[in-house]
């Protein structure tokens, strides 16, 4: 009954597959409290930090994504970089012929990563802000593990990729 496009950013639709999902599980006698903690232990824990640094200029933006993609990290912090995405350049070492599958924009600035130890990043210049945007998730066996390892995450990119002080960002 869903269409194959929905104009809803408010979520009906997603309300209504929830829905649909909470009478699927009562009929296998779970809640959806109970659903969550079936899936923590089957996948692990989830936890983001994210957050923006301003910018005092989109040039400044540019140079600081060009930099990072000069010194082709290998790691953040400890973490080796496992998957690399650039969708500027239209790199994605995680595909056999290493075009991404998502769109490429070279006017905007993203990169996205995945680390071992199970954290995720995508790191973008914001389209109608003066704004470096940052999204960290993290995954453990508990929420704090997984917290923590996206907290260290987003320490290690500001010391080693953004540098604040460095490049006159400011910490939202």
């Amino acid at each position: 009954m869903f269409p194959h496009v929905v104009y809803d950013k408010d979520g009906i639709v997603a309300a209504a597959v929830f829905l649909a999902a909470c009478l699927k599980w009562r009929t296998a006698g779970l809640t959806p409290w109970s659903k969550l903690q079936q899936l923590y232990r089957r996948y692990g824990f989830f936890e983001e930090a994210n957050t923006y640094l301003v910018s005092p200029s989109p040039d400044v933006t540019t140079r600081i994504f060009n930099t990072i993609r000069q010194s082709t990290p290998q790691s953040v912090g400890s973490r080796r970089i496992l998957r690399w995405r650039d969708l500027t350049t239209g790199f994605d070492s995680g595909t056999s012929d290493h075009v991404p599958l998502l769109p490429v924009d070279k006017s905007a600035q993203m990169i996205t990563c995945e680390l071992e130890g199970g954290v995720a990043f995508t790191t973008r210049g914001s389209g109608t802000e003066p704004k470096i945007k940052l999204y960290i998730e993290g995954v453990g066996e508990s929420a704090d593990e997984a917290k923590t390892a996206a907290a260290a995450v987003l320490q290690d990119l500001l010391h080693e990729w953004f540098k604040p002080e460095q490049n006159r960002l400011s910490l939202a």
